[in-house]
């Protein structure tokens, strides 16, 4: 497989961590934690879209959907090959 790693934003920190360990890089490197400069909404942001928002979204993004799950189902085993590897 070409894919050496699959992160997801639900989970940035997390993969952030792991891909360190898996490209060897120094642990004192982080992300930003400043909302302005990790493009972060404030908390105070509605985020609520109705249900004819995200049927547009979804329909429009449907592609990038299929990709994601076809994503979410690879990631196991994409980490258990880099795992065996090394």
């Amino acid at each position: 497989s070409d894919i050496l790693y699959v992160g997801f934003q639900e989970t940035y920190q997390e993969d952030f961590n792991e891909i360190k360990k898996v490209l060897r890089i120094s642990g004192n490197v982080s992300l930003p934690s400043d909302e302005l400069m990790r493009h972060s909404n404030p908390e105070n942001v509605d985020k609520f879209l109705s249900e004819i928002a995200v049927a547009n979204l979804e329909s429009w993004f449907s592609s990038d959907i299929e990709i994601y799950k076809w994503c979410l189902e690879q990631r196991t085993n994409i980490r258990w090959q880099h795992e065996i590897n090394n």
